[in-house]
């Protein structure tokens, strides 16, 4: 099997192996292990290839060697192989950004070719590392260079597995009904979608993914046209009301466009589109307001309620048992200070309780651990905070905007989160 080698060809290699990623990712948190690496690998090289093979391609691919593989090290490896296999079309697409023709990308140059290739969420990651002299730029040449270095990790089953996505996915353009974005094509002419807002949309949408049996990497073939980068504003709203049947206020569909292009690069990636329509946006967003009173307020009154409630449940039986036909009605509970607002002063600091205002916190919010850490550092945190990562989240998790507050953070949160 052939792959012309050209620019576009990398382009497609590497934006297919950051869907293949997405949707291998079955738990969502940007790690594949083993099993999840099977299911990026495209069916008919799983069919094959022996299961000792696919080991080894997982190990090239785990370049710490920690059984998991983080989405920075897919990307590292991936554009190993491109390198390996793609001639100058690597090279050329860092060249179109290059604004000044001096051989160098700056930090907004590097994000929007990453983002081209479908790996937009770890630029800013990888920029830090490359930036070694910590000069605003990186050299594509050097980053080439480093890249032809670590050849001895492409074998010939990478250069298959890399090959053999672009191929999938190019082969069939000249039919498009073929291909699973003109199959989404076909069945999406029957489709209307009504939401009023973004998670409204994002159901309908997904429900009706589920229910063709069809990915969201199909949605984004079809939305793209199998052939663009990234998706504009415009392209966005005109392939939701052209290709699937939106009927409602397009100020809905430019809302939901500005609130998922987060770095407002006026463009949508592989990685928003699918955090979008996994749920994972809605759950980032919160993720990086809320703060240990999330809820509260709410658990107070409903407790309020409870207790009022049992109050007057044994007053009808007291009454029942006295033989009195009506109960006097029960006294209303007086709401504290610190049941109606919740007070950091109000709580003994430690590590134990500190844990379990997280905890409770999560809870209310109906989030993970994993999706505070993503509101912070997205796909490229590889698994860990750092300490000051750590203590920079709790203290935004704390949230002390008065003196007071600052004081309380100093003096007796800080001791706490440190002894965690």
């Amino acid at each position: 099997m052939e792959v012309a080698v050209t620019e576009q060809s990398v382009l497609d290699m590497t934006r297919e192996a950051a869907m293949a990623f997405l949707e291998a990712d079955a738990d969502g948190d940007a790690l594949l292990d083993y099993e999840e690496f099977r299911m990026a690998v495209p069916e008919r090289m799983r069919g094959q290839t022996s299961e000792a093979a696919l080991r080894e391609l997982f190990n090239t691919a785990d370049a710490d060697g920690s059984g998991q593989i983080s989405m920075s090290e897919f990307f590292l490896w991936t554009l190993t192989i491109a390198q390996s296999v793609g001639g100058k079309g690597l090279e050329a697409v860092f060249m179109r950004y290059d604004r000044d023709y001096r051989g160098t990308l700056d930090e907004s140059e590097f994000a929007a070719a990453c983002e081209e290739m479908g790996f937009g969420g770890l630029a800013s990651e990888l920029f830090s590392e490359l930036d070694s002299d910590g000069s605003g730029t990186i050299s594509y040449s050097e980053l080439l260079g480093i890249l032809k270095g670590r050849v001895n990790v492409v074998s010939k089953d990478c250069k298959r597995f890399l090959t053999t996505l672009a191929f999938d996915a190019t082969k069939p353009r000249a039919n498009a009904s073929a291909r699973s974005g003109g199959l989404l094509s076909d069945v999406a002419k029957g489709w209307t979608l009504h939401g009023s807002d973004a998670d409204a949309l994002r159901l309908e949408l997904r429900e009706k993914l589920q229910a063709a049996k069809l990915k969201v990497s199909d949605l984004y073939r079809l939305m793209t046209r199998g052939q663009s980068r990234s998706l504009s504003a415009a392209t966005f709203s005109s392939s939701m009301v052209d290709d699937l049947g939106f009927k409602g206020e397009l100020s809905v569909l430019e809302g939901v466009f500005t609130d998922l292009d987060d770095d407002r690069s006026g463009v949508l990636g592989i990685s928003e589109l699918f955090g979008w329509i996994n749920g994972k946006h809605s759950k980032a967003k919160l993720a990086k307001t809320v703060t240990l009173a999330y809820g509260r307020a709410e658990d107070a009154r409903l407790a309020r309620e409870a207790r009022a409630a049992a109050a007057v449940d044994a007053a009808h039986k007291a009454a029942k048992a006295a033989g009195a036909t009506a109960p006097p009605a029960p006294a209303a509970e007086e709401v504290s200070a610190d049941e109606s607002v919740f007070s950091l002063a109000s709580i003994e600091w430690s590590a134990v309780t500190l844990q379990s205002e997280l905890q409770d916190m999560l809870l209310r919010a109906q989030l993970l651990p994993l999706d505070l850490v993503d509101a912070y550092e997205g796909y490229a945190y590889e698994g860990q905070l750092s300490f000051k990562q750590f203590l920079k989240m709790m203290k935004r998790l704390v949230n002390p905007i008065s003196v007071e507050e600052l004081d309380l953070w100093d003096i007796e949160v800080r001791p706490a989160v440190t002894a965690l």
